[in-house]
């Protein structure tokens, strides 16, 4: 039976049931909404590293898409093809070693890893092992004093072990840490939220986008569990 996911992810239209099953144990970063932004080249550098382990999976290499646009003319940044290595990480990042000129003139709206790819993942009608998105806050308009900056999501498949997940903790602490986070916050999820028969609705690559909070302006109400369209568990310390 197909699943009708309703996802803005064109890759995800026409999959199985099974794709979307699959279990995760998820974490959202709140960036502070005045430390400098995450994809600048000084502090993806950082967080790239904590999470690069993660990357590596048996079934393929992670694959990288970034959308990015001139504040001149809106005109899309092309970047070609994306991985998780340092020569594209060098390519998108602004302020990097090769884009400390160009970068000036880009409005960074979102970025985002699967491992293996969504190529992959299609072909095996298997979600991705690992997922990571990064989105912009800045761009939404609706107040100078936003509660948050940016944010980010990080996703591993719950079957990758209890030695796997206790890393990522650390990593993600690590981040948290590097992004002066507002708030974090994790659970455990499906890639996607079963709705009606045989459908699905708010992919895990959706979520930077619209169904991560209630409807309404989330920076004009508290940064608290309340804002969140889903139950989630705040995280006070995740390495405790």
């Amino acid at each position: 039976m197909k699943a009708s996911p309703n996802s803005n992810d064109t890759h995800l239209q026409g999959l199985t049931v099974a794709f979307f099953d699959k279990e995760y144990v998820v974490y959202v970063v709140l960036t502070g909404s005045r430390t400098e932004k995450p994809w600048s080249w000084a502090v993806w550098k950082e967080i790239q590293g904590a999470l690069e382990p993660f990357t590596i999976v048996s079934r393929g290499k992670a694959a990288v898409r970034s959308t990015q646009i001139t504040a001149d003319k809106g005109k899309n940044v092309s970047f070609g093809r994306l991985g998780w290595d340092m020569k594209s990480h060098l390519k998108w990042t602004h302020g990097s070693p090769e884009t400390e000129s160009t970068s000036k003139d880009w409005i960074f709206l979102n970025v985002e890893a699967w491992a293996p790819s969504w190529t992959t993942c299609e072909k095996e009608d298997s979600a991705p092992d690992f997922y990571f998105s990064m989105s912009n806050e800045h761009t939404r308009g609706e107040s100078e004093q936003s509660r948050f900056g940016a944010i980010l999501m990080v996703a591993l498949n719950v079957a990758e072990g209890s030695v796997r997940h206790a890393q990522l903790k650390s990593a993600v602490n690590e981040i948290a840490s590097k992004v002066g986070a507002a708030m974090v916050v994790c659970k455990r999820r499906s890639w996607g939220i079963p709705f009606g028969n045989g459908s699905f609705t708010n992919a895990l690559s959706d979520l930077g986008f619209t169904g991560l909070f209630k409807v309404g302006p989330r920076h004009q109400r508290p940064l608290d569990l309340a804002t969140f369209s889903e139950p989630w568990e705040r995280v006070e310390n995740i390495n405790a």
